[in-house]
C-alpha cells in the first residue's frame, strides 16, 4: 500500500509531463481538518519517519452485514472497509502495514461526523501519532489487483480479526504483483496503475504537494520485499 502515498507525483517525476500530473491529481479530494481539536496526542516519531493512516472505502455500494455496515459522514457516506497504519522508515529503506481489526469501537469512531475522531481513535488504540491521512476507494485496489494477476477482496463480512488478516494477504499479493521490475521499466504500466488507485484518494488537507512530491522521490527504490505486513493485537 506504500505506493498509494505517492501516486500523484510518481509518474510526473519520470515524465515530466504536466498532464499526467493534471490528471493524477484530478481524482484527489482533500479532507478537512483530519488534525482539528486533537490536543492529546502521542509523542511525535523518530525524525524523518512517516506514519500514514490508510483507510479503505467502498464508494456506493450497500452494506453487506455488520462489518463495515457504518457509513462515513466524512468520506461522503462511503462504506468503512478496513483501516491500517503505515510506517515509513527515517531512510525509506522499508515500510510496515499493520492492519486494525474493525472492532464495534473502532466503528463507531471512524463514523464519527469528523476525520479527526477517526485519527483520535487511532492513535488512543496504538499509541502512534497519525501524520497524514489517505483514503482509497478499495474497488480501485481490486482493479489493480485484476490488472496485474492478484487475487480480488469481496466486500467486507465476517469477524473483524479474521477480515483483517484477509486484508492482510491481499495486500501483501497486491504489492508482490504490482511493484514488479517490468513495471518500473514501462512508465504507461506505472501510469496506468496510479490512474486505477488514484480514481477516488483523499489526502488530508495539511500534506502538500511539495511533501508528496519528495515523498514519491524517497520511495522509488522501494521494494515488495522492503514491506512487512501484519495485524494489530486489539481487545
Amino acid at each position: 500500500m506504500v505506493w498509494v502515498l505517492s501516486a500523484v507525483v510518481l509518474v510526473p517525476l519520470a515524465t515530466g509531463t504536466l498532464v499526467v500530473h493534471h490528471r493524477l491529481l484530478g481524482g484527489v479530494t482533500r479532507l478537512d481538518g483530519a488534525f482539528a481539536g486533537l490536543d492529546h496526542r502521542p509523542a511525535e516519531g523518530a525524525p524523518g519517519a512517516l506514519d500514514v493512516m490508510l483507510v479503505g472505502v467502498r464508494r456506493g455500494e450497500a452494506a453487506t452485514g455488520t462489518y463495515g455496515d457504518l457509513p462515513l459522514p466524512w468520506v461522503g457516506g462511503a462504506r468503512l472497509e478496513g483501516v491500517s497504519l503505515v510506517h515509513l522508515a527515517a531512510d525509506r529503506r522499508s515500510a510496515a502495514v499493520v492492519t486494525i481489526p474493525l472492532t464495534a469501537r473502532i466503528q463507531l469512531a471512524m463514523a464519527g461526523p469528523r476525520p479527526s475522531s477517526a485519527v483520535e481513535a487511532v492513535e488512543s488504540l496504538t499509541d502512534v501519532r497519525v501524520d497524514h491521512v489517505a483514503v482509497v476507494d478499495w474497488t480501485a485496489l481490486d482493479a489493480l489487483a485484476a490488472d496485474n494477476g492478484a487475487p480480488g477482496l469481496e466486500p467486507a463480512v465476517g469477524r473483524a480479526g479474521a477480515r483483517a488478516r484477509e486484508q492482510v494477504d491481499f495486500l501483501r499479493h497486491l504489492a508482490e504483483n504490482t511493484l514488479h521490475a517490468e513495471m518500473r521499466k514501462q512508465p504507461w504500466l506505472v501510469f496506468q496503475a496510479l490512474d486505477t488507485v488514484t480514481d477516488g484518494l483523499a489526502l488530508d488537507d495539511e500534506w502538500s504537494t511539495w511533501e508528496l512530491t519528495i515523498l514519491g522521490v524517497s520511495l522509488r527504490d522501494l521494494r515488495s520485499g522492503d514491506i512487512s505486513f501484519d495485524v494489530a493485537a486489539v481487545s
